[in-house]
């Protein structure tokens, strides 16, 4: 405190009272000059280790179709504010069409069956079948022979399911586009009622709509579709 000492005999009696305070509280004051001092360092650390502001929105069995990547079929007026202020990547897609999966493959650049997050399959499926030795025939009905489909400018999709050969009972089933997740539910109900080709080619449903095109690929595997040119089955 030498230095401190020698100042005061020279400094203004405002200043002496000044120090006097510090002097006798001299524990707090240090205390206050360090608070300031790691503050100071912590809020420059921060800005300069500040990244980006990423926000990452994923709808499920949804696609392109909004406004933001060309489409005008809806409104969507803070996606679009969203996709100005920030980046839109129209070339990013994953190999497989349901939510979970999808969403690990668009996360890490990988397979979802590479890094088994491909959970939301059935045993039935044609790789799973095949190691299962599981015998099979498929039924698949493209989605560019739907006049739904054609109707509303979503073509690009298609319904696709896996028939026992010698009972045509159903065993699994895929579909992919617009709408994939809601018409899922009918192959779903026809496994668990242990339904066939056959039940299901013949059950009624409205034209023209997408569920259709689960009928036309229980038709497309007996060879009784008459939307396409398919062989008769034998």
């Amino acid at each position: 405190m030498w230095h401190l000492h020698n100042w005061m005999r020279y400094s203004h009696p405002i200043e002496k009272h000044m120090i006097d305070i510090i002097k006798r509280n001299k524990q707090f004051f240090f205390t206050i000059v360090s608070f300031l001092f790691v503050s100071c360092n912590s809020s420059s650390y921060l800005n300069e280790k500040k990244g980006p502001n990423i926000i990452w929105l994923v709808a499920e069995d949804l696609g392109p179709y909004i406004p933001s990547f060309g489409d005008s079929t809806v409104s969507t007026p803070n996606l679009d504010r969203l996709a100005r202020e920030g980046v839109c990547y129209t070339n990013v897609y994953s190999v497989s069409g349901v939510c979970a999966p999808s969403r690990s493959a668009i996360a890490t650049g990988m397979y979802p069956s590479s890094i088994g997050a491909h959970h939301m399959r059935t045993l039935s499926q044609q790789p799973a079948a095949k190691e299962k030795g599981i015998s099979y025939k498929t039924g698949v009905f493209p989605w560019s022979a739907s006049g739904k489909a054609i109707a509303v400018g979503k073509p690009e999709g298609k319904t696709k399911i896996l028939f026992d050969p010698d009972t045509n009972i159903i065993l699994g089933g895929g579909i992919v586009g617009a709408n994939a997740g809601d018409l899922i539910s009918e192959i779903v109900l026809a496994i668990e009622m242990g339904a066939d080709a056959i039940d299901l080619a013949l059950s009624i449903h409205p034209h023209p709509t997408f569920s259709e095109t689960a009928a036309n690929a229980a038709e497309m595997y007996l060879g009784t579709i008459t939307d396409l040119y398919v062989p008769r089955k034998k």
